[in-house]
This record gives structure tokens, sequence and C-alpha cells, in this order.
């Protein structure tokens, strides 16, 4: 063995030579402090950020592996937060275009009682099959206006929504509700147009 290797070992062997030695973990950055003696057993203090007095003792021989573990942990911790904040983004921005979504909606829904509202909005984002197509009836409301649908007729039962090629559902057929939404969805689009 060299000289040097001795030097090295005695070094490794002497436990104040990790005294000022610092790692960043999951609980912020760590610093053995200090070496005690507890119970006729050599052990290094360890301090987490700022606090007084040390928080952890450990063997000479287990800081190594400590360390590592440490730090391999604080590593998949931070993947697992970079993962998080994509996901959290992904959501918001699902929760933003379903908001976009149902602007109108929300719009038609404002101008009732907080009991109609509650109920106007169930039956209208009850999921139906309209077209060939399962959709809540808001969805087949603002689709069907979209295609030129409009509302006719006087209140009851010969109230419809009609196209201008002559296609029609009865009110019967979509509930009075939708037809009003449909109503409102015109009057919109009309402004819009107009604007």
């Amino acid at each position: 063995m060299t000289r040097l290797q001795e030097l090295l070992t005695e070094i490794k062997d002497d436990p104040y030579s990790y005294i000022g030695r610092e790692w960043d973990s999951v609980d912020g950055r760590r610093k053995i402090i200090g070496v005690d003696n507890i119970k006729g057993k050599i052990m290094l203090a360890v301090r987490t950020g700022d606090k007084k007095g040390f928080e952890a003792l450990f063997f000479p021989s287990d800081i190594e592996h400590e360390i590592a573990w440490e730090t391999k942990y604080l590593a998949a911790h931070l993947e697992a937060l970079k993962k998080q904040a994509v996901l959290d983004a992904k959501k918001q921005a699902i929760a933003d275009a379903e908001a976009k979504e149902r602007e109108h909606l929300d719009r038609f829904l404002a101008k009732f009682s907080p009991m109609a509202r509650a109920k106007l909005n169930t039956t209208l984002t009850k999921v139906t099959y309209v077209n060939r197509q399962y959709a809540p009836m808001y969805k087949h409301m603002e689709s069907l206006v979209r295609e030129g649908y409009s509302v006719t007729g006087a209140a009851g039962a010969k109230r419809r929504l009609a196209a201008e090629d002559g296609r029609f559902f009865f009110q019967k057929d979509l509930t009075k509700s939708a037809l009003d939404y449909a109503y409102f969805l015109t009057n919109i689009r009309h402004h819009e147009s107009v604007a």
C-alpha cells in the first residue's frame, strides 16, 4: 500500500474528517456538525437547515450509504414533483376548456334562481341520444343551432326546433328546457351576426 493510500484510509477512518460535509435531502440541506460518543460508540451528529442542535445520529460506517440514499430519494421526489406539475397543468387546461365550452350554458343559467338553475343544469347536462349521438343535451342544442336550427311556433305542444330544409324536433322530443336553451343560443347567434 502506498503512503497516499495509507493517509486516505486514516482520513476515512477518522470520524472528525466528516465534520462539515453537506448534501441535499428532501428535508433540506443537511450537514454533519459534530462527533458524539454515545455509550462508547462514535456517532456523527447531523443537522438539517438552520435548526439548532442535531436531528440525527449516524455511525460513520453508515453515513455514505445514508447520503447516497437521501440523494437518490431527493432525485425521485423532484422527478415526481415535475410529473405532478405536468399533470396539474393538463388538468387546468382541461378545466379551462370545459369552462369555455360551458360559457353559453353558464350565461343561460345565470338568469335563473339557484333552485331553478340546479334543475336546468341537471336537465341540460344529462347525456341523451339525438341524431345518432350520445352527448349532454346542451351540446346537442349548440350543435343543432350551429347547423341552422331555430325555435319556431308558439309556446306549448306546437313549439319545435326546425331547420330551414324542413327537418325538425318537437318540444316533447327534446324537453322544454332544451328548446329554451336553443332559443337563447339562436338569439346569441343573431346578435353576434348583427354585430
